[in-house]
């Protein structure tokens, strides 16, 4: 029934908590005033006025506009409708407030209390509405507001760099907790307060003499002097509790801080569905602020990836995810990500109300500015790392400076994070919106190229440092090391390729064993082609490294006539030397593509000669790999006979000297000669163990990703021989997606193995049967597929 909004009546009520001042001219939800503008407003007021009767799209637009007035009239209506349901939460699909009546108008269908006063007394607030819905952040509203409802926390912190949402969040938790007091909620924003001695007078101001009140004070930063008046503060109102917003912590006896986490990010490296990359907060965000801009804007299967890498990339950052989305007005999600190698130049143009956050370089200077000259001066350097650092590397690379307590208060204001690193070691870093900003201050201030220089001295160090351990008996902890310092070892690489060309080839020689072992060999031969073909002179040593690997890579890309060149060049190069040890490696390399080519032929003459150099240098290496090698030979042909002994002699060998790779390898080549002999039980004994030491990095997958491939081909090959076709058609998927993504050509023993178990499967399996389970297989993550095949070692047995 519709009813009159006359001049004697002062509220209306409706809903669980909202109350209609007319007087006013506000909407309130438990005292806190929802602000609303004059359409939306209108548009409610008009709705009420017809409660319960269809009020058509004609009649708004006269309310609001009048007759005559050229506008695009559904879009205002829709926005202002959007607006409402956001502020009423209202859902469109299950209304209980505003009925949408499609093609015709809008009905407004809750009970409505007209009251000359409001009915229920509510605790006074200064909180604003929320401007757009929150996301991501349940779990951290719910988790402080259980912390501020203790009565031992009086005081409590929220920290975090400049744009991590530390206002959002304290607002949030202030309006959940509006009925726990009875005084009332206030919010102090002190941005514009510079003096510290002010911060007394302004908070006097807001909160008078409450008690039992909630203070929430908003960018305490600037003025963090005056928190010991903080503690005072609470003890003579013994029922108060302040919730403060800061870069940096208090520091203060009771003092509880809470450091504001990133928004969950997909792995960047990962290829999510639509539905799947929408589960992650950081998407959902970049979802609805991108739909702010652009109405039509959906995440779907094309784009899904791009805004994934683009979340991951600004590090779940909500003010920097928020300023990349409003970009999708001009340009896709894959555009967007092209441009994130100039994060500070693509997110601007922030809401112009809040100026520290209309760019991420705003907010960042910020904090920058409240820095000391030393500490500025340390940001700024630190800036050279990628990927984060360790205390050590710090002091070592910034050689003329005293970082400990810089870093320290660094860490305090939010400009570097702290992360658990190898072993439990504390690892610093900064997020990469933070990270370019210091690298522009670096670069302004000319120190950049200095601390490039010895940034190269001592990422140099660690690569050949790692060399050895690489190729011993203990490899996964160091490989696990080159792993979470890449990104600055890669960063040493590309300065000294333009700087210092023999240490580019003595960082590339110490980690190529890390590029074989990772997979990463394009990225391997294309810096090793760079450093042979532009240094000359960089010794026979390290050019015999790079030769052969890089040969290497070429072969297991399937470039032959490159692996070729490298092969003879050392060759040749060897020969002149008399160095038999290279010699030896160089004819391996050479026999094995020839091997690879089909010439088995010249592949068994250049293996013997290797063989014969090997003996003659005493070289133990050379001999297991040479025996391993012709072992190859002979069951690529299916002369398994002819190669379990050749199999069994390197193995010997090569766990003598202690080469673990070596001996994983091995342990597969000749779990493969087992099976084809059909001694299966001894093929999974060998299978199991080979994977095992393949795989072995402590809690993560960081080991031989070739030799995986190729014992996941031996589960494989298992499974069809015991008529589990699913399960081996599975694992051959897996196998054959880890190949793909190091770009890595089978190779003709695996070759031939693999289609001689494929095969079988096919007997077991029709084609439509193989495709679910085979595509499932490229699907799992490198875990999935070893787990799934160390988990079958224990089932089933032959």
């Amino acid at each position: 029934m519709a009813i009159e909004l006359s001049k004697s009546l002062d509220h209306v009520q409706f809903g669980d908590d909202f109350d209609l001042d007319l007087r006013a001219y506000e909407l309130r939800s438990r005292g806190i005033r929802l602000g609303l503008e004059r359409v939306p407003m209108e548009l409610l007021l008009l709705l009420i006025e017809r409660s319960g009767q269809l009020v058509t799209r004609e009649q708004i637009v006269e309310r609001i506009w009048g007759k005559g007035v050229f506008l695009d009239s559904d879009n205002s209506i829709n926005c202002a409708i959007s607006k409402l349901r956001q502020v009423l939460r209202d859902d469109s699909e299950r209304p209980h407030l505003i009925q949408t009546v499609i093609g015709k108008g809008y009905r407004f269908i809750a009970p409505i209390i007209p009251a000359s006063v409001p009915s229920v007394s509510v605790p006074i607030s200064n909180l604003l509405t929320q401007r757009s819905s929150i996301i991501g952040r349940e779990p951290e509203i719910e988790e402080l507001c259980g912390e501020l409802r203790l009565k031992r926390t009086r005081l409590l912190t929220l920290t975090g760099v400049g744009g991590a949402g530390k206002t959002t969040l304290a607002q949030a938790v202030a309006r959940e907790l509006f009925r726990d007091f009875p005084d009332g909620i206030f919010l102090v924003d002190l941005s514009a307060v510079k003096e510290p001695e002010l911060v007394v007078p302004t908070i006097g101001q807001a909160l008078g003499i409450k008690d039992a009140a909630l203070l929430v004070l908003d960018n305490f930063e600037q003025v963090i002097t005056a928190g010991p008046f903080l503690p005072e503060l609470l003890a003579t109102a013994l029922s108060l509790k302040i919730l403060v917003t800061s870069r940096a912590r208090l520091r203060l006896r009771d003092e509880r801080e809470y450091i504001v986490p990133a928004l969950a990010v997909p792995e960047p490296a990962g290829e999510l569905s639509a539905s799947e990359s929408a589960q992650y907060a950081a998407v959902k965000l970049f979802v609805e602020r991108a739909q702010a801009v652009q109405s039509n804007f959906e995440i779907v299967d094309e784009n899904a990836p791009a805004v994934a890498r683009i979340c991951a990339a600004l590090d779940g950052l909500p003010l920097a995810i928020e300023l990349a989305a409003a970009r999708v007005k001009l340009l896709s999600p894959q555009a967007i990500l092209s441009r994130l190698d100039h994060r500070l130049k693509l997110l601007t143009g922030g809401a112009r109300d809040l100026p520290r956050q209309q760019t991420m370089s705003a907010a960042i200077a910020w904090s920058y500015d409240l820095l000391s000259s030393a500490e500025q001066r340390v940001f700024q350097r630190l800036a050279i790392f990628a990927g984060g650092f360790t205390f050590d590397a710090a002091e070592k690379v910034l050689v003329d400076a005293d970082v400990l307590d810089e870093i320290t208060s660094l860490s305090h204001q939010s400009l570097l994070a702290i992360r658990e690193g190898m072993e439990g070691e504390p690892r610093l870093y900064m997020l990469e919106v933070v990270r370019e900003y210091a690298l522009d201050r670096l670069e302004s201030s000319g120190d950049a190229e200095v601390m490039r220089k010895q940034h190269a001295t001592y990422f140099l160090e660690l690569a050949e440092e790692a060399e050895s351990h690489l190729r011993g008996p203990q490899p996964a902890k160091w490989l696990s090391r080159v792993e979470e310092e890449y990104e600055n070892i890669r960063a040493a690489l590309r300065w000294s390729l333009q700087n210092d060309k023999i240490n580019a080839a003595r960082i590339a020689a110490g980690i190529r064993y890390y590029w074989v072992l990772r997979g990463y060999l394009t990225e391997g031969i294309s810096i090793m082609k760079q450093i042979l073909a532009e240094s000359q002179d960089v010794g026979w040593t390290l050019r015999w490294k790079l030769l052969s690997v890089a040969g290497n890579f070429a072969k297991f890309q399937g470039d032959y006539q490159t692996a070729r060149n490298f092969y003879e060049k050392g060759l040749r190069e060897a020969q002149n030397a008399e160095d038999l040890t290279q010699v030896s490696l160089f004819c391996r390399g050479l026999g094995g593509l020839a091997f690879e080519q089909g010439d088995d032929a010249s592949a068994v003459t250049f293996i013997e000669q290797a063989l014969a150099a090997a003996r003659k240098s005493g070289d133990g290496f050379g001999i297991s790999a040479s025996l391993n090698k012709l072992g190859d030979l002979a069951r690529s042909s299916g002369d398994y006979k002819t190669a379990l002994p050749l199999f069994q002699d390197a193995l010997a060998m090569f766990r003598q000297l202690g080469r673990k790779y070596a001996t994983a390898i091995t342990l597969i080549n000749l779990a493969c000669a087992e099976y084809g002999l059909g001694d299966y039980s001894a093929a999974q004994l060998h299978f199991a163990e080979g994977l095992s030491m393949a795989v072995e990095a402590g809690n993560r997958i960081a080991g031989d990703r070739i030799g995986i491939s190729y014992a996941l081909d031996g589960f494989a090959a298992l499974a069809a021989q015991r008529g589990d076709g699913e399960l081996g058609a599975t694992l051959a998927g897996a196998a054959e997606h880890l190949r793909e993504t190091m770009n890595f050509n089978i190779e003709r023993a695996e070759h031939s193995f693999r289609n001689n178990y494929l095969a079988r499967l096919h007997t077991l399996l029709s084609q439509q049967d193989f495709s679910a389970p085979y595509e499932l297989g490229r699907s799992l993550r490198l875990e999935e597929s070893v787990a799934l095949a160390l988990g079958d070692n224990k089932n089933g047995v032959f």
